[in-house]
């Protein structure tokens, strides 16, 4: 079942915080991180390991930090990329997860699919994030050192609707980081 769509999210993106690089996919991957090895698995639901719900630190609710954006399958240019800054106050070692995230969503992709995969992932100079994202079923999938220490999500056959995202850091500091998404798998993974 979907969620319920919420008024902000038709809102258009602002320019502040936000670019849109046409650039190839190897703008995306550092120089100086080290070359991805493994594939990308297919996103499953987080089990959090402990007793706490990870809903009681992050709230997909709330308008999302760095904006919205509608993207339909074939969308370009591809990947599309958001500049944030990723960690936040919310400690995801008390549901059974490592790193900080903010309460609320850093990005909400409104996404309508087609015959493509979806990918999610992130880019840093160097720092240890971690990613969230909750589909438009209201599952919320965890990633972490993906590829080297950056997260990234495959979604096969990814439904329409909905993806709130957050963008975390692995210890508690902040650090400024591209949100990546794209229909076409990255290279190298």
């Amino acid at each position: 079942m979907q969620r319920n769509r919420r008024t902000h999210r038709n809102r258009t993106i602002s320019s502040v915080g936000i670019v849109l690089l046409a650039a190839a996919m190897a703008m995306v991957v550092s120089c100086a991180s080290p070359a991805p090895t493994a594939p990308p698995t297919t996103a499953s639901p987080t089990s959090t390991g402990g007793t706490s719900d990870i809903t009681e630190l992050v709230d997909w609710s709330l308008p999302p930090l760095y904006g919205t954006i509608d993207l339909a399958s074939g969308f370009r240019p591809d990947p599309f990329l958001v500049e944030v800054t990723a960690g936040g106050n919310r400690n995801l070692r008390n549901v059974g997860r490592v790193g900080y995230v903010a309460e609320a969503p850093d990005f909400d992709l409104n996404y309508s699919s087609g015959p493509y995969n979806l990918y999610i992932f992130v880019d840093t100079q160097g720092a240890d994030t971690v990613l969230i994202v909750c589909d438009p079923s209201g599952r919320y999938f965890y990633s972490d050192d993906q590829i080297g220490t950056r997260p990234g999500m495959h979604f096969s056959n990814p439904e329409s609707g909905l993806y709130d995202i957050w963008v975390g850091t692995y210890g508690s500091q902040t650090t400024p980081a591209t949100l990546a998404i794209s229909e076409i798998r990255p290279s190298g993974w």
